[in-house]
């Protein structure tokens, strides 16, 4: 594990392999209280985290696959899908902003609530996992995992892509 500085009130920490990053935030969160937020970042993680219990797979260091520890102020659990749709709206733009150079033909969608499509394909997902405390969210942990540079998908390739599959 590397800690690399990163902003006064944030921290960021570089791991080789973890099973999951939301799992290592979530470990992490029950042996620390972090005063900071934090970004976990790893270039192998076998036991990528989706949904309703579905796996992530990812290549070693061919995709981006990291957490962000956020602590969101005065959010209650009402409002939870208010985070959702800004952090995949965030996500949305980054990518528009990538791929708008290239070429008017490829098609960026968001599939609500957590998926990131392109072209028709799954290049991206989130998974947000909060804690609850009182009457409002005490900390989110929001896992974030895009295809890049993966090429195999197996048998979901009929569904999951790369930007490098599809963008070249």
């Amino acid at each position: 594990m590397r800690n690399i500085p990163f902003l006064s009130d944030k921290a960021f920490i570089e791991l080789e392999v973890t099973d999951s990053t939301n799992s290592f935030v979530k470990q992490y969160l029950s042996k620390n209280k972090p005063k900071v937020e934090i970004v976990i970042m790893t270039h192998a993680q076998p036991l990528g985290r989706g949904q309703y219990g579905n796996v992530w797979l990812s290549e070693p260091h061919k995709n981006l696959t990291f957490s962000y520890l956020h602590f969101p102020v005065q959010l209650s659990p009402d409002n939870q899908f208010i985070l959702n749709i800004k952090v995949s709206l965030a996500i949305y733009r980054a990518l528009a902003a990538l791929i708008q150079p290239l070429e008017s033909k490829h098609e960026l969608q968001i599939k609500w609530p957590n998926d990131i499509f392109l072209d028709k394909k799954k290049i991206g997902g989130i998974l947000i996992e909060n804690t609850i405390q009182g009457n409002l969210i005490d900390s989110c942990i929001i896992g974030v995992g895009i295809n890049v540079l993966q090429t195999d998908f197996g048998h979901l390739s009929h569904k999951a892509s790369s930007l490098k599959n599809l963008l070249g």
